[in-house]
């Protein structure tokens, strides 16, 4: 279960770092990017940190970085973009769990050298949550596609969606992300994933 926890914290921290870095509009004529991720362990296993590069003119370049803190229980996921050789802070989010379930989230953006908060949710009562999250997992419990909804008024709305490819081991291999056209999901990225401890 903690796995599945540290996977979905994961999706989240990744998929908030695409949102906020504003990447290009789908256009059906484009190919999706080509790119690998860099994931650091720690001893226990579980992922404090991972380097996004991209292919630009068949060089691998620094895009983006996904930091993530474990206390008692708490996740800090910290998302960084590249800029000028420079790490920039883009948004935090502080995750709260209960017996490994999910029970609130907070969402910051830097001001002024400082974070200041954005939104906070509570998960304690969903009824009046407008967004939708629908997850498939394989036979072995891994994660093999997360996808983010929105019903806005009845009209349903893709976010964000990923898909994993596993190459047997518990971690995934290959991260495959879409985003939304208006009426279907469109491949934008496929990025190997290299695990380092």
């Amino acid at each position: 279960m903690k796995n599945i926890v540290i996977t979905l914290a994961l999706a989240v921290a990744i998929i908030t770092a695409a949102i906020v870095l504003d990447h290009k509009a789908v256009d059906a004529s484009t190919e999706p990017a080509i790119a690998k991720t860099l994931i650091k362990c720690d001893e226990q296993g579980r992922v404090i940190e991972e380097t996004t590069f991209t292919l630009q003119a068949n060089s691998w370049i620094e895009c983006s970085r996904a930091t993530k803190e474990y206390a008692d229980e708490s996740v800090t996921l910290v998302n960084y973009k590249s800029a000028n050789g420079e790490w920039v802070r883009v948004s935090k989010r502080v995750c709260l769990y209960d017996d490994e379930n999910l029970i609130a989230e907070s969402t910051y953006k830097p001001k002024d050298g400082e974070w200041s908060l954005t939104s906070s949710v509570s998960y304690a009562d969903l009824s009046a949550n407008d967004m939708y999250e629908d997850m498939l997992f394989d036979k072995d419990g891994n994660l093999i596609m997360s996808a983010h909804y929105q019903d806005n008024n009845g009209v349903i709305s893709g976010l964000t969606k990923e898909e994993f490819v596993y190459d047997g081991g518990l971690n995934p291999c290959k991260r495959i992300e879409y985003a939304w056209s208006g009426s279907e999901w469109q491949k934008t990225e496929e990025q190997s994933l290299q695990y380092v401890r």
